[in-house]
């Protein structure tokens, strides 16, 4: 009896149709998550409106100077760890994103700080652009750089 139902196990659990079926619905999941992401930023924007038109350009201030400073410092820890420049890369991006994220959930978690939101929402709008540009730098330069390497003479 037990080598039936072992064998009926096997026979339900087929583990490449669930992989493939999991990797299927990733591109839906992306365009769920963002919108959510998209729905959560709009609702706090609208939410703190006040609190964000009070302060809107020094908080803007205050947020591309967190996301430059974090990003150095993102890449100088990829120096300081001797990373390739991919690595060094992602590093500052990871960092630069990664550090805000759980500031953010300090603040308003454990320390009951909402009005947090409204510099994590600025935050994120405001690093978005930024890290975008810094990857497409990133990938133009490499790919001078390859195509260098393949016209110079070996």
């Amino acid at each position: 009896m037990p080598d039936a139902l072992a064998q009926e196990a096997d026979r339900r659990i087929d583990v490449n149709s669930f992989q493939q079926s999991i990797e299927a619905s990733i591109p839906a999941l992306r365009r769920y998550g963002m919108f959510a992401l998209a729905l959560l930023v709009a609702l706090v924007f609208y939410d703190q409106g006040d609190k964000l038109a009070a302060g809107a350009l020094s908080t803007i201030a205050i947020a591309v100077l967190f996301v430059c400073l974090t990003l150095t410092m993102g890449y100088g820890l990829g120096l300081l760890l001797r990373l390739s420049a991919g690595d060094r890369f992602a590093v500052a991006i990871e960092f630069s994103i990664r550090n805000m994220g759980v500031a953010a959930l300090v603040a308003v978690t454990l320390l009951g700080y909402t009005e947090f939101i409204v510099f994590g929402a600025v935050y994120f709008v405001t690093e978005l652009p930024i890290i975008l540009l810094a990857v497409l730098g990133f990938r133009r330069r490499r790919s001078s750089i390859s195509s260098l390497r393949e016209e110079s003479p070996s």
